[in-house]
């Protein structure tokens, strides 16, 4: 029965809209993995450490807390970063987003030239249809 109900409610879901909304969490996904990957660098001792802590927000989430613990695993949380953490992370998102619009606008065009593309016949185009459809 929920089955049934989730496969009815299912089909008014607006498909592009839901890959949109998909693709922004993974792109979030993937700046949480740069950042910690460079976290990880510094510790091990491959990457510089400019600025240890360039801030700290563990007073407002704890990154020792559930919700901390959550957005660390999710997206990469971290209550006190350095500055190559944050400067990966804006960066990553900053390229990804920008690539992201720039995929759609990309699309948009296409779906308008596509259109173009089938408009009506022009009257050379016409006779040509007609001669050839007679041969």
């Amino acid at each position: 029965m929920i089955a049934a109900l989730f496969f009815l409610e299912i089909r008014r879901v607006n498909i592009k809209r839901f890959f949109q909304i998909t693709s922004l969490i993974l792109i979030l996904f993937a700046a949480g993995l740069v950042a910690h990957g460079i976290h990880e660098l510094q510790e091990a001792r491959l990457l510089p450490v400019m600025v240890e802590h360039l801030y700290d927000m563990n007073w407002i989430i704890n990154e020792k807390s559930i919700l901390g613990e959550m957005l660390k695993s999710l997206f990469g949380y971290n209550g006190n970063p350095s500055l190559l953490e944050v400067v990966g992370y804006l960066g990553y998102l900053t390229f990804a987003f920008v690539s992201f619009l720039k995929m759609g606008k990309v699309k948009d065009e296409d779906k308008v030239e596509r259109r173009e593309d089938k408009a009506e016949p022009t009257p050379m185009m016409s006779e040509k249809l007609a001669t050839s459809d007679r041969g």
